[in-house]
């Protein structure tokens, strides 16, 4: 009986009972036709995608470097920045002016000048120089700005290069965003260091005369005496 049933089935029919070979030489490898259908990717092919990929990578990664020091919020901190900096310059300007306005008034006064041609030229003067120094504040706000803009530029084109090296999205916003504060620190601490320096060098040059003149005066009314006599260091011996 057993013999028969050799002789009625073949042998395909016996080892590939559900006919998924279909009894085609190789197709066992296959038997649902995936392979026969698409073939392999290629070593070129995959270069080729990888390195789409990759361009893609730095594309996105520029676009998002370039986003973020662009950014309206960016642009808004710059000029927050240079109102800062405006302010504490004016801040030293008006307090140099109080000072040579004090200056000013004193030296007059001891002068007997008070109210006469010189202290109408000295007024006129200190005017000049306080619209200079206001021209010499914004001059340095300004500067400072322009600081910050250039140290986010060199930042930025660092992170750009970077990007080209294969440093990815997320980290080029975290190291943008450190470099945009640390930039911005390092220029609050540095702005209008020293100061404006001396704006009201008139006033402070008449006071300091004024202050020479008033000394001069009490050494001849103690000394009876000039201090340029060439006998004022003997004097009369009055202590």
């Amino acid at each position: 009986m057993g013999g028969g049933f050799i002789k009625d089935k073949t042998w395909d029919k016996i080892t590939d009972p559900l006919g998924l070979f279909g009894g085609k030489a190789g197709g066992w490898a296959d038997p649902l036709g995936i392979i026969s259908k698409s073939s392999a990717e290629t070593a070129e092919q995959r270069a080729a995608r990888l390195e789409a990929e990759r361009q893609e990578n730095i594309r996105r990664a520029s676009a998002e470097v370039e986003r973020i020091y662009g950014s309206p919020e960016r642009q808004q901190q710059y000029a927050d920045f240079y109102s800062a900096t405006r302010d504490l310059g004016m801040a030293d300007l008006n307090k140099q002016k109080a000072i040579a306005d004090r200056q000013a008034k004193f030296g007059l006064a001891r002068g007997g000048l008070t109210g006469g041609s010189r202290a109408v030229d000295l007024g006129s003067q200190l005017g000049r120089e306080y619209t200079d120094g206001l021209l010499t504040v914004d001059q340095r706000a300004l500067a400072a700005k322009a600081d910050l803009m250039g140290a986010d530029q060199q930042a930025k084109n660092n992170l750009l290069a970077l990007t080209q090296s294969g440093l990815d999205l997320t980290t080029a916003q975290q190291n943008a965003a450190a470099a945009m504060q640390a930039n911005l620190q390092s220029g609050e601490a540095t702005r209008l260091a020293g100061g404006l320096g001396d704006i009201f060098g008139t006033a402070s040059d008449f006071y300091k005369k004024s202050e020479e003149e008033r000394i001069r005066r009490q050494a001849e009314q103690n000394y009876g005496q000039s201090l340029y006599s060439p006998y004022y260091s003997y004097g009369s011996g009055r202590g």
